[in-house]
């Protein structure tokens, strides 16, 4: 009988030793259930924020894509010689480049850069003829430059 009072008393100590270190890793389980609930939380918090960003920007994208749009054809606003040239020609439609030049007292050369710019940006044209003299003239986006410019009188 002496065995088995040590085996009852064996089994009863591996029991309580499995019993405590069972409670150990349950208790380390439950610290790291808590730790990641945190992170979780943290993480939520974060996307939340994250979400309410991208919101804002795809707001902002669009607003900036709008107002690209009112002003494409338009590019930057332009210098106050082009503007003048391109007025001078509004109110003289059909002139020559002698006539821009001499009416805003500028250096024919120049003159002659800031139609050919006027020109390339779409605003005026060059009406060619034969055997009459070329003349300058306003597109429809030279004339809307001027009213979103505010440049008519």
């Amino acid at each position: 009988m002496p065995i088995g009072i040590f085996s009852n008393i064996e089994k009863l100590i591996n029991e309580h030793g499995s019993a405590t270190i069972l409670k150990e890793r349950l208790s380390l389980a439950a610290d790291q259930y808590s730790a990641l609930e945190k992170k979780i939380e943290q993480l939520q918090s974060q996307n939340q924020e994250l979400l309410l960003k991208l919101d804002q920007s795809e707001s902002e994208n669009k607003t900036l894509k709008g107002s690209i749009r009112s002003d494409e054809g338009f590019g930057e606003k332009l210098s106050k010689d082009h503007e003048s040239v391109l007025v001078f020609v509004s109110k003289n439609e059909g002139c020559q480049d002698e006539h821009v030049f001499k009416a805003l007292d500028l250096n024919p050369i120049k003159s002659r850069h800031l139609l050919d710019v006027l020109r390339d940006r779409k605003l005026l044209y060059l009406q060619m003829s034969m055997n009459q003299p070329s003349r300058w003239k306003l597109k429809k986006e030279g004339r809307e430059y001027l009213v979103r410019h505010d440049l008519l009188d």
